[in-house]
C-alpha cells in the first residue's frame, strides 16, 4: 500500500503532544529535489497548532516564529514531526516541533512558535467596506 502524502498522526497522542510522518512529495520539493524551506515551515507551523488545539481546543494565531534548519530531507523521504506544548505564559502557548529524516534520525529542523488564541469577528454584517 502506498504512503499517503499528507501528514499521518499516531492514534491516542496525549494533549498538547503529537507525532507524525510526512512522504516528501514532489510539490514540497526545489529544483535540486530537497524539501523547500517554506513547505517545512509550514509544516511546523501547521504542527505547532494542532498540538495547541488539541490540548486547549482552541484556534490560533502565531506570533512568532523560530527555525532552524540542520540537514536536508530529499523527495521522496519520510519524516517524523514531533511537535509539543512546551510553556504557557499568559493568552501566550509555547511549542516546539522536531522534524527528522524517518530512516536515519537525522534532525532537519528544529521551530519554536509563540501562538495566541484567534480572535474571529462576533459580527454576522459581512458587508465590504471598499
Amino acid at each position: 500500500m502506498a504512503q499517503p502524502a499528507y501528514p499521518v498522526a499516531t492514534p491516542l497522542s496525549p494533549p498538547g503532544h503529537l507525532v507524525c510522518s510526512l512522504r516528501v512529495s514532489a510539490p514540497l520539493t526545489d529544483a535540486e529535489g530537497r524539501w523547500h524551506a517554506g513547505a517545512i515551515a509550514a509544516a511546523v507551523d501547521n504542527m505547532s497548532s494542532t498540538v495547541v488545539f488539541m490540548a486547549d481546543g482552541a484556534h490560533v494565531i502565531t506570533v512568532h516564529v523560530a527555525l532552524s534548519y540542520f540537514s536536508p530531507a530529499h523527495l521522496d523521504e519520510e519524516v517524523e514531526m514531533e511537535g509539543r506544548v512546551v510553556s504557557r505564559k499568559g493568552k501566550l502557548t509555547a511549542t516546539a516541533v522536531e522534524v527528522r529524516n524517518k530512516q536515519s534520525g537525522e534532525l532537519v529542523a528544529l521551530g519554536r512558535q509563540w501562538m495566541t488564541p484567534a480572535a474571529f469577528p462576533t459580527s454576522t454584517n459581512r458587508s465590504s467596506k471598499l
